[in-house]
Order: C-alpha cells, then structure tokens, then sequence
C-alpha cells in the first residue's frame, strides 16, 4: 500500500502483491488454507522492515502439537526498500537466519544466546565472563577532552597489542586505531562524526575495557 496519500481510498487502490502463498489449496489447522504466511514485521534500525514468514502446515499434526522446526521457521524475510513500490521494494524471502524457531511474531521473546553486547555500557555479560573489570589490571586508558570537539587524545598505558574502536549508539564501528605500543598517546579526528554519545572500546589479548565519549 501507498501510505504517503490521506485519502482512503487512494491507499486501497494502491495495492500490489510482493508474496502469494505458494500452497493456497493446503489446509491445515482451523480448516484454513496452509503454507507460509507473513506475519510481524518490524522496521529495523537500518531501514529495513523484517518480516516473519513462516511455515505452519504440519502434516498429520494437530494444532497443539509442536511447530516444525524447519529452514522457513527459522529465517526471517526482509523489505530491503520499504518506500519503493511493488517489486521494486526488494523483498527477500528467508534471508535472515536466526537460529532459532520464531513462528509468526517477532521478537518479544528474550533470546539467551546472543552473549556480550560489545560495547555497550549496558552489557552485563563481559564483567560476569571475566572480560573485562576495571580493578583487574593496572592497563589505563583515556580520552580527553571530553565531551569533545572535532578531536580527542587517546592515551593509553599498560596495553598490550590492543585495538581501540569508537562505535555509534546503533553499534557500528566508526573510528579505529591499532594500539601497537605497550604506552602511548594519539590523536583522533572527530570532525566528521555527528554530535552525540558514542561508545568505545580497547580491546587485547589480556583486557577489555570499556567507555563512553561525548561529541559536541
């Protein structure tokens, strides 16, 4: 559907299929036709909006018995551009392995397996593991000024072969730095990174050390 219209009846005429149920004279449980459905969908924090598509026909299987674990019940489809039309849209059918049988909803349900959320202040796992712990190790490293400007000195000591990387809030790398010294200091140029929090990370064979840089 085109949403970009306030009148109703223009988004209802604007419909066009992107899936067809490729079983339609299947049936399956509550009498109904089986095969793969969409189900939830969710737009992702990169533009793309995730689709559950599932298999739900079990022959020779009641309703309450359990779901199949299959390749489609454990692959999500996407959207890839959710603002072009039709077929133009990119929508790729179990694309997206999880690993794990979701049915038709998305993600309300914790999953236990994902382990540490590098970088992330938040992530509860590493100190809990032994990756990291700030009173471990006599390793040091800081970042000044911050909050920053358009550049910040990172100085370290103490740290073994290490690497330093600057992740956005979304988790993604976007500054990095070889530690190829036991100590030493260098600066980073911040002048293209957009205002906000940032989280980084320094990471060896012997530690993990996390920290959180203000950009102005």
């Amino acid at each position: 559907y085109d949403l970009q219209s306030w009148n109703r009846n223009d988004i209802l005429n604007s419909r066009q299929e992107i899936f067809k149920n490729p079983n339609p004279t299947q049936i399956g449980s509550w009498n109904q036709p089986s095969g793969w459905y969409i189900g939830g969908l969710r737009l992702g924090p990169d533009g793309k909006i995730y689709v559950g598509t599932p298999s739900i026909y079990v022959p020779g299987a009641a309703f309450h018995s359990p779901h199949t674990i299959d390749t489609f019940n454990t692959f999500l489809s996407t959207i890839d551009y959710p603002d072009n039309p039709a077929a133009t849209c990119g929508f790729n059918l179990w694309n997206v392995p999880l690993g794990r049988v979701y049915y038709i909803g998305l993600g309300n349900a914790p999953n236990y397996y994902l382990g540490p959320l590098v970088g992330s202040p938040c992530d509860t796992l590493s100190s809990a593991t032994g990756i990291s712990s700030a009173s471990s190790n006599t390793s040091k490293i800081t970042l000044a000024p911050n909050p920053a400007q358009t550049e910040v000195t990172l100085t370290w000591a103490s740290v073994k072969e290490g690497n330093f990387v600057l992740r956005d809030m979304l988790g993604r790398a976007v500054l990095s730095e070889q530690l190829n010294t036991p100590n030493g200091t260098t600066r980073l140029d911040l002048s293209t990174l957009p205002k906000g929090i940032y989280l980084w990370q320094v990471q060896s064979a012997a530690i993990t050390k996390n920290g959180k840089l203000v950009v102005e």
